[in-house]
């Protein structure tokens, strides 16, 4: 809403081999060549510790009229009430962060502090990026080549009484990449959102470590999907929208090995399991 720019980053490149875990805010109007963020929340203190090259990997922004009245606090150990964080500005950012596969999401306030509202864990071996479609109301969280390109749809709803809150209470819809989508090191992940051509809406996936041919292009069914199993996934295209193909999640197994994060860096670990669907 305030039409500035949000960078999520692991670690200060003077010092690579230290975790820092920053969200930047920058204004992509101010002049270049080189631009300096106008605030910076540190969120290292507030996540697990980690090595340097698997801290988080994707912030994404969410406006509080979607998450009142259906966001799980963790921390609180119920709803998410907007006015009990004073200073947050109009939504809460969330973070995935890359070793343990979980969402965080944070409330940031004007002082450069932030508080930690809530922890989603969306049963993926990672998650580098984050997308919220604002047509469907679901944050996208996606995996790299180390669990294979899937990713899961998470749905924001209060748990009933007496249902598990280990995930955050979020309703998931795990997701396999599409089948004409290779298998390789995507790192980055956007929906179109109010932009319908003949009942498709474009999908956007971005490689990592590579200079040419980086971005992969698919579709998506416009206007709300259902949330029963069986979702429509993007479907890669080479020359002009496809149309997407509904699958189920890739059944658990040994996965390839990821190809690093970052050009130049060591791997992050080796592969990430395949979530487990009970299938």
């Amino acid at each position: 809403p305030n039409s500035m720019l949000y960078i999520a980053a692991e670690r200060d490149n003077a010092d690579k081999g230290v975790n820092q875990n920053t969200i930047l805010m920058v204004n992509p109007n101010n002049p270049g060549p080189d631009i300096v963020a106008d605030k910076e929340w540190n969120l290292t203190s507030l996540l697990p510790a980690v090595t340097a090259n698997t801290g988080i990997e994707a912030v994404e922004f969410v406006p509080d009229s979607e998450l009142t009245g259906k966001l799980y606090s963790t921390v609180k150990k119920g709803a998410y009430n907007p006015s009990d964080y004073p200073g947050h500005g109009a939504g809460l950012f969330f973070v995935a962060l890359e070793d343990n596969g979980h969402v965080y999401g944070f409330a940031l306030n004007e002082d450069g502090t932030a508080t930690l509202v809530t922890e989603i864990v969306p049963g993926l071996g990672g998650v580098m990026a984050l997308d919220y479609d604002s047509e469907t109301g679901v944050l996208w969280a996606m995996c790299d080549d180390g669990c294979e390109n899937s990713g899961a749809q998470i749905t924001f709803a209060l748990p009933a009484a007496g249902d598990d809150t280990s995930n955050g209470g979020v309703q998931v819809q795990l997701v396999s990449r599409p089948s004409e989508l290779p298998v390789k090191n995507f790192e980055g992940f956007a929906i179109a959102t109010n932009m319908c051509v003949a009942g498709q809406r474009a999908v956007w996936w971005f490689e990592d470590g590579v200079s040419a041919g980086a971005l992969r292009q698919g579709t998506l069914p416009c206007g709300a999907q259902s949330p029963t199993p069986t979702t429509p996934v993007p479907t890669e295209t080479t020359s002009g929208p496809t149309t997407p193909v509904p699958t189920e999640t890739t059944p658990p197994g040994t996965s390839p090995a990821p190809t690093g994060d970052d050009t130049g860096d060591a791997g992050d670990g080796g592969p990430r399991p395949l979530p487990n669907t009970g299938a």
